[in-house]
């Protein structure tokens, strides 16, 4: 699968991150969601998974939405474009790692999903990735995942049926091209 999106970014933001008006939204809303669930505190240590170029980590960072950001991609001109845009921001680091394979080691506060559980295939790749978000989860952080609507009832089920997250708020936006649902769920302390 690696290859798919290496060969999509061949050229740069091949999905029109920076100037659509509906990722903008998508953005907006999930910076809403976050503060919402967070209180507008920092989080501390903040994983973004699939980052691609970078586009939303520099929202994160000029937010202060983490006092660290890792942002993780598996294509490396993604990432090389990533370092490009974030030079500025000390606080981001990036990392070439296949998600299939194993995240970076935690506990992070805030993990970010975005569009991406549905790359992961059958029930049980999705199920083994929810237990490793959670493992990587520190106590009281919060996880954030986005899907299309309405397959994120199913696609985020692995994750809202681990009895250690409990969900701490959620958005349905009802595009009528493309709706999708946002998740913010929240590790029990242990």
């Amino acid at each position: 699968m690696p290859w798919v999106f290496a060969r999509r970014y061949r050229r740069p933001d091949p999905w029109n991150y920076a100037d659509s008006p509906y990722e903008r939204r998508k953005y907006a809303l999930k910076l809403e969601l976050l503060h919402r669930a967070n209180g507008k505190r920092p989080y501390g240590r903040v994983l973004e998974l699939g980052c691609g170029e970078g586009e939303f980590t520099r929202l994160l960072a000029e937010g202060e939405v983490g006092e660290s950001i890792v942002g993780v991609d598996v294509v490396p001109a993604a990432l090389d474009r990533a370092r490009r845009r974030l030079a500025a921001f000390p606080q981001v680091s990036l990392i070439q790692e296949n998600l299939a394979h194993g995240l970076p080691r935690g506990p992070f506060d805030l993990i970010l999903a975005s569009e991406i559980v549905y790359y992961l295939g059958i029930p049980r790749r999705v199920a083994v990735f929810a237990g490793r978000v959670v493992e990587n989860l520190a106590p009281g952080g919060c996880v954030l995942l986005v899907s299309a609507w309405p397959a994120a009832r199913v696609l985020h089920r692995p994750f809202s049926r681990r009895r250690e997250l409990s969900l701490a708020v959620e958005h349905v936006e009802r595009d009528p091209y493309r709706p999708y649902l946002i998740q913010v769920l929240r590790k029990e302390h242990a």
